[in-house]
């Protein structure tokens, strides 16, 4: 069974991948609300961060500076069976 964290970050995950198209900006209280655990643990903000290493690539405004300091805009998801 996933420890806490690790099943944070697949939550997180799946959101991303079943509610967001690539190149669509969305903020992560957006992401946050349409979890169904609701309560991420205090560390969700690093779990948000960790999906780089899934495979996912979501640009901020440093990377792209038509964002807001509040924004990210999802470049590439990872493979599906990433996710299981």
């Amino acid at each position: 069974m996933a420890q806490p964290t690790e099943s944070h970050r697949l939550e997180i995950a799946n959101v991303i991948n079943e509610h967001f198209v690539i190149g669509q900006v969305f903020t992560k209280r957006q992401v946050r609300m349409l979890c169904p655990n609701g309560q991420m643990d205090e560390q969700w903000q690093r779990r948000f961060r960790e999906l780089r290493q899934m495979g996912f690539i979501i640009d901020t405004y440093r990377e792209d500076s038509t964002l807001h300091p509040n924004e990210h805009r999802l470049i590439q998801k990872p493979v599906t069976e990433e996710l299981s």
